[in-house]
């Protein structure tokens, strides 16, 4: 691993090493600034989007460690934001007490939904943790969630 340069920002040595490697002609900055972000088009934000998903959930799947509520976007909506899906999560306290416990559900859960998103069109999805998340690693709550969103996608 690559140390970072004594009073520099690391941001700054990011964009040193891109220059670096760019001289070299392997890449360009950008390499080094990738974002795997939900955008906030992708995210539902507001009480009023969750409180649709709860009031006109079409679709539901279940185990003992997660519930997936999905509702269908109406066309008018769809038109004004030209977006495939959205996700919003609830990660209560009380299920998970960590901190820790809860980011790694939501890491992992936006990280799932991301490479599933193209075939959830025109959904809108609510994440629900149950006490059987509890203790998941990376790869068990994955393993969980994928045929979840799979399920979903079978009953549109």
């Amino acid at each position: 691993m690559l140390a970072v340069r004594k009073g520099v920002h690391a941001s700054q040595h990011k964009l040193y090493l891109a220059e670096k490697v760019k001289i070299r002609g392997a890449c360009s900055a950008s390499f080094f600034m990738m974002r795997y972000r939900l955008s906030s088009k992708q995210r539902l934000l507001t009480a009023t989007d969750y409180s649709k998903v709860f009031a006109n959930s079409c679709c539901k799947a279940g185990d003992g460690a997660f519930l997936l509520l999905a509702a269908q976007r109406s066309p008018h909506e769809d038109q004004l934001e030209n977006i495939s899906a959205r996700l919003g999560l609830v990660i209560a306290k009380k299920k998970l007490r960590r901190a820790v416990d809860r980011n790694r559900v939501k890491r992992v859960s936006r990280e799932s939904f991301r490479l599933l998103q193209q075939s959830l069109e025109g959904l809108d999805i609510v994440l629900l943790c149950r006490s059987g998340a509890v203790g998941l690693n990376k790869r068990e709550i994955h393993d969980h969630l994928q045929p979840l969103f799979l399920k979903l996608v079978d009953q549109i």
